[in-house]
């Protein structure tokens, strides 16, 4: 790809990518909850992860420059928008895991690391992808596997707590159980007003 193709494909996956965090977040959470649709995206995203290396396919058919760009814009996608989505969803359930008191260290905690991970990240995984795709190694790239059998393990260790309410219903529920408001006339004495005069 040139610099020209790479910057076509994020040009094209980027309107999909606000699209998904204004309507896909919002619905995913409101029928599966915050901790449901990191499930769901996380899955999404460890599927496109294992199954990104097959796309390598298109490069040996003939003419197929314009199949590669298909493909390249489908396979970033597929896994750049699920990620967008996970990366919401665990800044709301790390935000909500905590009281009010202790929230912003936990949140700058999970921030920083987040930040290390991902200078740590790419250099562990670029050198482990060297390793294991040289010339006469398996053609099945090694660290796409890995990565997915990560993201897959982390939604089920998200599964493996408490569940929660989907945030519709837990309003719902919390205006159902509301005291009602009393619209009968206060017997309180109010006070005067300067025509009125003075009490005593």
């Amino acid at each position: 790809f040139t610099e020209t193709q790479i910057g076509a494909v994020i040009a094209i996956t980027g309107p999909l990518q606000l699209l998904s965090q204004v309507k896909a977040v919002p619905a995913l959470a409101n029928h599966f909850a915050y901790r449901g649709g990191y499930q769901v995206v996380m899955c999404l995203m460890g599927m496109a992860v294992a199954l990104a290396p097959m796309a390598s396919l298109a490069a040996q058919a003939p003419q197929s420059d314009t199949l590669c760009m298909v493909l390249a814009a489908l396979v970033y996608m597929c896994v750049n928008v699920p990620s967008e989505a996970a990366y919401t969803f665990s800044t709301i359930i790390v935000n909500n895991s905590t009281d009010p008191a202790r929230r912003g260290r936990v949140n700058g905690l999970a921030q920083s690391v987040a930040s290390a991970v991902r200078m740590v990240g790419p250099v562990f995984w670029g050198t482990l992808f060297a390793l294991s795709s040289g010339e006469g190694k398996n053609t099945w790239p090694l660290v796409f596997s890995l990565i997915a059998v990560l993201i897959f393990g982390l939604a089920a260790l998200a599964g493996s707590s408490e569940s929660e309410t989907p945030p519709t219903a837990a309003l719902a529920d919390n205006t159902a159980t509301a005291a009602p408001v009393d619209s009968s006339p206060s017997t309180s004495p109010t006070p005067p007003t300067a025509d009125e005069g003075p009490l005593f």
